[in-house]
């Protein structure tokens, strides 16, 4: 009888365990789904305010001077959602908001949104100082032709 009782916890151990764990691993598809969703989300919010700002016709005229147009950027900083923005000729001279200079040629970003494509990096070091950032770009447009990102 002590056997039979004992087989049968050991069954009901391993049926109880097997629930168990398929529950578990139901939940975390669940909560990764569920993140997946709101990272995506979040990435297709800024991208959309970025293409916003370039579409701004303060930002897209080139005859403006720079802080004229940085100066229109200052005020999406007050969103508290960015670091700094920047504004980049052909080049890739790029001159931020906080007053920061530096070249963002070589960046897949910048080369993206030149070739008239949007763009979200992975995580990148930023040049400008050294922490790890998301970069999002977008070309601005002058006359139908993309003049700067």
């Amino acid at each position: 009888m002590a056997a039979i009782a004992l087989i049968a916890g050991f069954i009901l151990y391993y049926a109880v365990t097997r629930i168990l764990k398929s529950d578990i691993e139901n939940s975390l598809i669940k909560f990764s789904e569920q993140g997946a969703a709101t990272v995506s989300e979040y990435v297709h919010g800024r991208l959309s305010e970025v293409r916003s700002m370039a579409e701004n016709s303060i930002i897209r005229d080139t005859s403006l001077p720079i802080e004229q147009r940085l100066d229109e950027l200052r005020a999406q900083l007050k969103l508290d959602r960015y670091r700094r923005l920047s504004i980049a000729d052909l080049e890739g001279n790029a001159v931020s908001t906080d007053g920061m200079t530096l070249n963002v040629f070589d960046r897949e970003y910048f080369q993206n949104a030149l070739n008239g494509r949007p763009s979200v990096s992975d995580p990148i070091e930023s040049r400008a100082d050294g922490s790890v950032v998301i970069v999002f770009a977008s070309p601005i447009y002058n006359s139908g032709k993309v003049s700067g990102v």
